[in-house]
């Protein structure tokens, strides 16, 4: 359990890693939100584990050189110089820290949240909200997906509308300290630069 998130946070620390200074800007476009969390949760759990295991490798390390003391010839004959296996996790170690400085950075790092004015994504929405804050990674705006157009109308629309319009006092109520920005229902799928250029983004709160 947990070894998909750790290899998918691996390749995260090396993408940021290795791309300092050749790219303006890195956008991650994260898993559902269970699984993200997980993934973003992982530097202060990897780095926890990590160090655990260089403790461990270097009691090895030491009761292994006073069996040589000990035992002389018939140890045999250590010629392996520096342990690779300590040199490869405390490189990790140093990965895992430097991606946590990365993460918690808000001069560097935002998350942005895409949430529809439902029941359920609210309430998922502000659980994420919280488990980011408790890790202190920092959150940039909540983006409010799929709002009905004004100009649409009809009583099926205007009901949903009306049960629209509470969520969205409610995304206010719990989100509103964050900016907010409206992205409206299309009449299609937004896909392509075409399509893109016609979407509209509207700043709702600050």
């Amino acid at each position: 359990p947990g070894s998909e998130e750790a290899a998918l946070f691996e390749r995260f620390s090396c993408i940021i890693e290795g791309s300092a200074g050749e790219y303006e800007t890195i956008v991650f476009d994260t898993a559902p939100t269970a699984q993200t969390l997980r993934l973003l949760s992982l530097p202060e759990l990897m780095t926890a584990w990590i160090t655990g295991l260089i403790g461990r490798r270097k009691k090895l390390n030491v009761l292994s050189r006073m069996w040589r003391n000990v035992a002389g010839a018939a140890a045999g004959d250590d010629t392996r110089g520096n342990d690779p296996v300590l040199a490869i996790l405390e490189q990790r170690q140093g990965r895992f820290q430097r991606a946590r400085q990365v993460l918690t950075d808000p001069n560097k790092t935002a998350f942005m949240f895409v949430v529809t004015p439902e029941r359920l994504p609210i309430a998922e929405t502000e659980r994420a909200v919280a488990m980011l804050e408790k890790y202190g990674i920092p959150v940039g705006a909540v983006f409010v997906n799929r709002v009905l157009p004004s100009g649409v109308a009809g009583e099926f629309l205007d009901r949903r509308r009306a049960q629209e319009t509470e969520y969205l006092g409610q995304i206010e109520q719990v989100l509103g300290s964050y900016p907010l920005y409206r992205i409206p229902l299309m009449d299609r799928d937004v896909v392509g630069v075409d399509a893109l250029s016609q979407l509209s983004v509207t700043r709702w709160r600050d």
